[in-house]
């Protein structure tokens, strides 16, 4: 069995081209492809990985990280939003924006390793001007 608590922080750049598909009085629809370029660090509190042998019952404690996250990341995104228009120079603006991480986090024990995916999902309300 294994046990760890860690923190997970990114940092995102996205870059996306939009491309607006209705307008309709004052509403405007959009859909964009891009990419995000990650930074992301992981910062373990506490692990703990103990392994039992079957031949002679004997159980080893290892105090040691066993998860590792990808640092450096750039992966292709999708987004479609409304934009309400309120006037020439100001809107309203709802977004919704997805994006998937594939190997994101790894785990690597004496006697397993695994990769675990990431998909995230994001709504963005804001005021255009």
């Amino acid at each position: 069995t294994a046990k760890e608590v860690f923190s997970a922080s990114t940092i995102t750049i996205p870059a996306f081209v939009n491309y607006t598909w209705t307008r309709a009085g004052s509403f405007d629809s959009y859909i964009g492809i891009g990419f995000n370029s990650r930074f992301s660090s992981l910062e373990s509190e506490f692990a703990m990985v103990d392994q039992t042998l079957t031949h002679n019952g004997v159980t080893t404690i290892y105090e040691r990280e066993f998860t590792s996250i990808n640092e450096k990341m750039t992966t292709a995104a999708g987004k479609i939003g409304v934009v309400w228009n309120f006037s020439k120079k100001m809107g309203l603006l709802a977004e919704l924006q997805l994006d998937y991480l594939p190997a994101f986090y790894q785990v690597n024990l004496p006697f397993n390793e695994a990769s675990y995916n990431q998909t995230n999902t994001s709504l963005l309300i804001g005021l255009r001007f």
